[in-house]
């Protein structure tokens, strides 16, 4: 990642918390006039000395601190709004996996399921069909045992 040249110069005057004019003129030698004008219109470092030369101590400002810092959140918010994106994918792509997965092994569930419950409709028809035959025969056997019931039956019929 590029840095901006201020950024640079920011960071290389925390390192050094108070250094000369010519020691950051000789760390950022193609950046010679932008750095003098920054310094003589105040918007880069705070002079300890009255006058501004070769010698001059300068440090940080205030100012320049909370810029940097304002920098380095910056950069840390956007290293973390990636990281969340690329976490953000990658749930979606699992999540749309699982749906995936769970459609297709419910409908294998349900073509699972129904030949047997066929099988038990039509086996419940059947046990109902015995059960109904096995009932008259029952009724025909007492009526054949007991004569009385068959005279009862007559009459409950009428």
């Amino acid at each position: 990642m590029i840095q901006d040249i201020h950024v640079r110069i920011l960071e290389w005057g925390k390192e050094k918390e108070i250094f000369t004019l010519g020691e950051i003129l000789s760390a950022f030698p193609d950046e010679k006039d932008l750095i003098n004008l920054e310094i003589i219109n105040s918007r880069l470092f705070s002079p300890i000395d009255e006058d501004i030369t070769q010698d001059s101590r300068l440090m940080l400002s205030f100012e320049d601190r909370f810029r940097l810092l304002d920098y380095e959140e910056l950069h840390e918010a956007r290293k973390s709004s990636k990281r969340a994106m690329t976490f953000a994918i990658v749930s979606i792509f699992l999540t749309l996996c699982t749906l995936l997965f769970s459609i297709y092994h419910s409908n294998e569930v349900i073509i699972l399921e129904r030949p047997s419950q066929t099988v038990s409709r039509d086996q419940n028809k059947s046990n109902l069909k015995n059960a109904a035959i096995e009932r008259k025969q029952k009724i025909q056997e007492l009526k054949k045992q007991n004569p009385k019931l068959m005279e009862l039956s007559r009459k409950n019929n009428k």
